[in-house]
């Protein structure tokens, strides 16, 4: 599980540096395996953008 662990720790950092940026955050930029739920609860208060069924 090592190999989750480090994606979600890439994704918060891609998360971090977006949201620095002031950049909209795009589910859709995401794939599934990066959409983790480690990940929902960080930035659960964060503006998602596309709805899951949006594809």
């Amino acid at each position: 599980m090592g190999e989750t662990s480090e994606i979600v720790r890439q994704r918060i950092e891609k998360l971090e540096k977006l949201k620095q940026e002031g950049k909209k955050i795009y589910q859709c930029d995401f794939s599934p395996q990066e959409r983790l739920v480690e990940i929902r609860e960080k930035y659960g208060g964060l503006d998602w953008y596309g709805a899951d069924n949006e594809q």
